[in-house]
């Protein structure tokens, strides 16, 4: 998750203050690092609330193992918060560059249909998707957008 703000976007986001003055910046930094932040920053909590659960049947002391589905709340929590997460990435990317790319909605939709999922899952194997999810995107980003991952990374014009 850190990897998906901070690769590229924040130093977009970054640029795009910066190239505004006044009202305008004002406007962006508010609208960006408010309105999209929030779900972003509620995805994590709950995300972790999920894996807390996860990780908690490692040591079985409730009686669960991995081998335990999760569901309910620990489920919603898990692949609901870190999908949230994602969807509120895209608005904050969307509202600092006008740019969407589809692949983290994508990855967000099906990690939402993961919930009902998860109860017949093991735990283990449930976090094991979300995982892979999140690493699947990281890896095709990096991948599929090298050039511009590598023009925006190493802007002599931008570095602080």
């Amino acid at each position: 998750m850190w990897w998906a703000y901070f690769d590229v976007t924040s130093l977009l986001a970054e640029r795009a203050l910066s190239a505004l003055r006044g009202e305008h910046r004002s406007r962006l930094a508010r609208d960006a690092y408010s309105y999209p932040h929030l779900p972003m920053i509620i995805g994590i909590i709950l995300a972790s609330l999920g894996l807390k659960k996860v990780l908690g049947y490692v040591g079985g002391d409730d009686g669960h193992t991995l081998a335990d589905p999760i569901y309910g709340v620990p489920a919603v929590a898990l692949c609901g918060g870190v999908a949230l997460y994602l969807l509120g990435h895209v608005a904050f990317r969307y509202r600092t560059t006008k740019a969407v790319h589809l692949q983290r909605p994508v990855v967000a939709v099906l990690l939402l249909a993961l919930i009902p999922v998860a109860g017949f899952l093991p735990s283990l194997l449930t976090l094991a998707i979300v995982t892979t999810s999140m690493i699947a995107v990281i890896v095709y980003e990096t991948l599929r957008f090298a050039e511009f991952r590598e023009q925006v990374r190493n802007d002599p014009a931008h570095e602080g």
